[in-house]
């Protein structure tokens, strides 16, 4: 495999792969800025998506090689290599999208972070207040 092809696509494999639970965690935490940090770790790694396909591209052997001349990328399209570009970037991209758009989805259905947030917060303290005064936290629909 060409290094033009694979430092790229490797570095940033592995910054994505390594954020993956920093960023996970700090989302499920209710981390502040959070959210940004989401947001920009799936626009990370659907731009180390862009950089690993387009320097495929220019390191395979076709006519839009523009690199690695001597010596082209040719094991991409050899199985189990081929099913890197054929499933798993298509996977990883939707993946990425999904998540944004869930993100999106979510901050729209809140109407506004702040009014959202202490909705939330007002329904977490009467919840807690109702369950320390031993009553349940929920009602039964008769």
């Amino acid at each position: 495999m060409p290094g033009a092809f694979a430092w790229p696509a490797g570095v940033g494999d592995v910054i994505v792969g390594l954020l993956a639970p920093v960023v996970g965690i700090a989302y499920m935490g209710g981390v502040r800025g959070s959210t940004g940090l989401l947001r920009a770790w799936n626009l990370l790694g659907i731009a180390d998506l862009v950089v690993a396909v387009t320097t495929g591209f220019l390191t395979s052997p076709s006519p839009l090689q523009l690199l690695a001349l001597d010596r082209p990328n040719e094991l991409i399209s050899s199985f189990p290599l081929a099913m890197i570009p054929a499933f798993l970037v298509p996977l990883s991209l939707l993946l990425h999208l999904a998540s944004l758009q869930k993100r999106r989805q979510l901050e729209l259905e809140a109407g506004g972070s702040e009014v959202a947030s202490r909705r939330t917060e007002a329904r977490r303290q009467d919840s807690s207040a109702k369950y320390d005064a031993g009553e349940p936290a929920y009602r039964v629909a008769r």
